[in-house]
Parts: C-alpha cells; sequence; structure tokens
C-alpha cells in the first residue's frame, strides 16, 4: 500500500480564515430555501464554481446525517463528500481543492468548506441570484456571526491571533511534544470572537489540538508564529539485553525523541 504525505500539514504556520489551507475548515448553516452560485478563489485569480441549493426537508431522500454539529466538534478531518441533487443530509462537506458542480443541503443543514490537498489559499464566495441581479451574501474573507472557523496547528511555539477586522487580539502557546504529557484524545479548545475581544486572551493547547473560533461579530481570523519552541535533538541510548543461542548479548539501541526526565 503506498502512502501519500502532504508535506504542507508540517511546513505551514501561519492561519488564516480568509485563505483556507489543510489546516483550517469553515463550517456555515442555512436556514432559507435559496439557490447560491458560488466562486472559489486562490488569491484574486477564480479556481472553480459550483452551485448550492437549499431545499425543504420532505423534498428529501431520507439520508443520516454525515457528522453532528455543535461547539465541541472539531472539523479537520472531515471525509470528502460531493454532495450531488440525489444525494442529500444535514451536513455536506465541500472541497475547495476538489470542486463538484453542484451541492443540495436541507434547510437548517450545514456546509463544511475544506482543503484535502495542496498549499490551499483559497477564498469562498456566495451570490444569491434575484430578478436577474445577484447579491454577495457570503464571503470568507469577512466571516459574519454564527459561522464557525477552525483551525489546527502542528508547529510548538507563540502566536499572535488577531481579528484583523477589529483589531482583537489573543496570544496562543502550543506546548512542546513530550511523550509523558501528551494526551490519546485531545479535545478541541472553544474560542469566541466578539465585538471588543476575543475570549480567552491567553490559550495553551498541544499539537493538532483543535480551535474553534464562534464568530459573534464581522471577522477575519489570522494566526501567526511569533516564537518558535525548537529543542536540540538529544540521542539517548537504551540498553536491552536478549538472549542469542543460550548466550548473552548486548544490543544497543537510540530513542531519537527528545526526553527531559532524567535517566
Amino acid at each position: 500500500m503506498n502512502f501519500k504525505i502532504n508535506r504542507f500539514l508540517f511546513s505551514q504556520t501561519n492561519i488564516d480564515s480568509g485563505s483556507l489551507t489543510t489546516h483550517s475548515t469553515i463550517v456555515c448553516r442555512f436556514t432559507d430555501l435559496k439557490e447560491y452560485h458560488g466562486i472559489v478563489m486562490k488569491g484574486s485569480s477564480i479556481v472553480g464554481r459550483f452551485k448550492l441549493k437549499i431545499v425543504e426537508d420532505r423534498l428529501l431522500n431520507k439520508s443520516p446525517s454525515l457528522a453532528k454539529i455543535n461547539s465541541g466538534d472539531s472539523f479537520q478531518n472531515v471525509d470528502i463528500n460531493k454532495e450531488t441533487n440525489d444525494v442529500t443530509s444535514n451536513q455536506i462537506n465541500i472541497d475547495l481543492s476538489a470542486l463538484a458542480d453542484s451541492y443540495t443541503i436541507k434547510k437548517g443543514g450545514y456546509v463544511v468548506f475544506y482543503v484535502s490537498v495542496g498549499a490551499g489559499g483559497y477564498s469562498i464566495e456566495l451570490y444569491q441570484t434575484d430578478n436577474g441581479s445577484q447579491a454577495k451574501t457570503f464571503d470568507s474573507k469577512e466571516l459574519k456571526n454564527d459561522v464557525i472557523f477552525s483551525s489546527m496547528i502542528i508547529r510548538p511555539g507563540t502566536f499572535l491571533i488577531t481579528n484583523t477586522v477589529n483589531n482583537t487580539k489573543a496570544e496562543l502557546v502550543v506546548n512542546y511534544p513530550e511523550l509523558e504529557k501528551m494526551r490519546k484524545i485531545l479535545t478541541p479548545f472553544n474560542i469566541e470572537c466578539n465585538n471588543k475581544e476575543i475570549i480567552p486572551n491567553k490559550i495553551n493547547i498541544n499539537p493538532s489540538q483543535g480551535l474553534i473560533f464562534k464568530i459573534n461579530t464581522p471577522s477575519r481570523i489570522k494566526i501567526e508564529l511569533t516564537r518558535a519552541e525548537d529543542r536540540p535533538l538529544k540521542l539517548h541510548r537504551e540498553q536491552f539485553f536478549v538472549r542469542k543461542k543460550g548466550s548473552e548479548n548486548l544490543l544497543k539501541r537510540f530513542r531519537m525523541m527528545p526526553r527531559d526526565r532524567k535517566p
């Protein structure tokens, strides 16, 4: 079996809600029976278009929800799910790096915008057609109330979180990974973006622990590395006794992971 590693998971350190990568997603709820024309941009260039239709529940095929949406969920590991008009549910996942032509969702359902591969850098605009004219109703470069933005950071260090719309800030510390202190299950950390502050304004998490931003005011969230935490690589020699053909031999092995505790 061949495995492909997305190198951008490890090389990208900064996050921008207006420029989605594999480290970030946007979740929106749609409550009106409307049809939208979607545009996906990379920088200033249009790289894709799609249609999004919101329909009544009674008109749909009954299919189970793909995931429960709430403030405690992490949206980093979503499955590729290109919805078409004959498959509809409470949630659809739109991969900006591999668009389908059209998507349909139940009224009150959720759309998860994400990037599965590559360097990313995508933004989304949604337009509603009314009486022959188009009005912009959504722009990921300025998120509105009740939208959820999630991100994941792997690089240990200190980061500055900024809402560039109102210039509110918070400090984020991503701990250096230590085997003795790492938890197997990492609960996403919930953050609120308000008019006058980001709550909390000091955050401490472990690498790859999700950040869930609840948007209560117009926002564009940027997370920028201000001080990396790098530790020198040390080889820790460990000895293992093994028996071979009745005689005792010493086999030396080395740990490549730094370890703080005294031997």
